[in-house]
């Protein structure tokens, strides 16, 4: 507490200092509380006036990585709330590879919480999104995640014809 009373009172270290109190929040596994300063922290670390437009992304991707530390925990509702944040956000400066990786992640956390209709129906949005942006990985990647997603729902013929499809653009390195 010493510590963080000797900062200053800026945006930037407001935003050290509810990094740290989430980060004290998460050892004592009190999760909602710890996702919330970090969020606090993320938008204040935004709103800061020493901001550089160039580092915008990277609050984004810290929400995926706070999101990640949740589903490692399979806390799939907390995860899911980080990725939400950081979706919103990337759709507010328009990065659409984030959008795509958090939409992903939301559909994994539904599959891993027993909703494979609803992580369908992310992974269809992902697909949609990876197309309009002719992201082969992520076409890929969300190809095989409906494929994954139809199987759970018991559309098992679906799913294979779905998984055996030529994934465009990825080819084996012997083709």
């Amino acid at each position: 507490v010493s510590e963080l009373q000797q900062q200053s009172a800026s945006n930037g270290s407001l935003a050290n200092i509810l990094t740290k109190l989430g980060d004290l929040y998460s050892a004592s596994e009190n999760y909602p509380q710890a996702i919330n300063l970090y969020s606090r922290a993320i938008e204040l670390k935004r709103s800061d006036i020493f901001f550089t437009s160039s580092e915008e992304p990277s609050f984004a991707w810290q929400m995926i990585e706070i999101g990640n530390l949740f589903y490692r925990l399979r806390d799939y509702k907390l995860a899911e709330d980080a990725f939400k944040k950081a979706s919103d956000y990337f759709e507010s400066v328009n990065d659409q590879k984030g959008v795509i990786t958090a939409i992903n992640n939301i559909g994994l956390c539904r599959l891993n919480d027993n909703k494979p209709q609803e992580a369908y129906d992310r992974f269809v949005q992902m697909l949609r999104l990876a197309k309009k942006i002719n992201d082969p990985s992520r076409i890929y990647s969300s190809t095989t995640y409906i494929g994954i997603s139809l199987a759970a729902l018991g559309r098992y013929d679906e799913a294979i014809r779905i998984l055996e499809a030529d994934q465009p653009g990825l080819q084996s390195p012997d083709e």
